[in-house]
């Protein structure tokens, strides 16, 4: 039997999903385990993702949720939709390509003008938009506000990367 086919069938004999909140827990202890039924599964790994192990294999919980519903592994990485790496509500998982998870991207950490695709250019003293698109960065303008160069950059990602863009 296909590994695949094996884990979907492991899933849904030892795990419970609430659709609610989208969480995995166990249902029945696998045979050599010391999980405790009704503990949700694994842990937070360092990037925020609740990982576990089935039959010696890591996996995010996320794509365990996709395939106890698709009955197959994404083709490619799982998308959530609200940038909640522990909401596996199956309504807010997609199956995307790297590229359409990374429009999907909120604003970076160090990111000083609050807005996404937004910074200020010290020589000009304006605020300038810039996106990423097709490993290219694109210049959109310079703005006096921060505000006209968010409103530059959200026109321009809605046409560059549609139902995936994301603005904050």
């Amino acid at each position: 039997m296909e590994l695949e086919q094996k884990v979907y069938n492991f899933a849904h004999e030892y795990l419970h999903y609430d659709p609610e909140g989208g969480q995995l827990s166990w249902n029945k202890r696998p045979p050599r385990s010391k999980v405790s039924v009704g503990n949700e599964v694994g842990s937070l790994d360092k990037d925020g993702y609740r990982r576990f192990t089935i039959m010696g294999k890591q996996y995010i919980a996320a794509r365990i949720v996709w395939l106890m519903f698709n009955k197959k592994f994404p083709s490619g990485q799982i998308d959530h939709i609200n940038n909640e790496r522990l909401d596996n509500r199956i309504e807010n998982l997609r199956d995307v390509t790297p590229q359409q998870n990374a429009f999907n991207r909120k604003r970076k950490v160090c990111n000083s003008s609050g807005y996404k695709g937004v910074s200020f250019h010290k020589r000009d003293k304006k605020w300038q938009a810039t996106i990423e698109y097709n490993g290219k960065v694109r210049f959109l303008g310079y703005f006096a506000k921060p505000e006209d160069a968010h409103k530059a950059y959200c026109n321009a990602a809605e046409k560059a990367y549609g139902e995936y863009c994301n603005f904050g």
